[in-house]
């Protein structure tokens, strides 16, 4: 028997064999990506989490530091949000990967950025094979600036090894 549920703007319909698939409220089917397996002998990295970024203007910012002498593969990046209804005014809110080599924003790389708009978001799936070369202060910095007026709930993570 088929059956489908309501979550923050989108339907999720699961079928008899147990596949779920997820409609936006554009009517736009969602594809997830598998989470990525960390190789044989490798330390995984799953880092990030939720955050409520305020009003217009509003950042966030989660810093994860490479160990030194440690190479980073990044696999995946996500982000997903849930933004409230602006009076009917379309909501944004930008986010964005960014590499810190020095442990700064001295020679700081824009490495990927994407945009959450409307008033519910699923989870974005970004597959990578960037690699990073930590040395103890070196970092990645997933960035939130809310461009809404009203507070914006955003999810962001980075999968990988080491």
């Amino acid at each position: 028997m088929d059956f489908f549920s309501w979550v923050q703007g989108v339907v999720k319909i699961v079928g008899a064999s147990g596949n779920i698939a997820e409609v936006n409220l554009a009517g736009e089917q969602l594809v997830a990506v598998a989470q990525p397996a960390t190789p044989p002998g490798k330390t995984p990295v799953k880092e990030g989490g939720i955050v409520v970024v305020t009003k217009k203007g509003g950042t966030d910012e989660f810093d994860y530091i490479i160990p030194n002498g440690e190479t980073l593969t990044l696999q995946q990046l996500e982000f997903s949000g849930y933004l409230t209804v602006d009076s009917g005014n379309p909501l944004q809110t930008k986010c964005a990967l960014k590499w810190q080599p020095n442990g700064n924003t001295t020679g700081e790389e824009l490495v990927s950025v994407l945009y959450l708009q409307g008033t519910s978001e699923a989870v974005r799936n970004f597959p990578s094979t960037e690699v990073f070369v930590g040395d103890g202060t070196a970092r990645l910095r997933l960035e939130i600036v809310n461009e809404s007026k009203e507070h914006a709930e955003v999810f962001r993570l980075i999968r990988g090894f080491y």
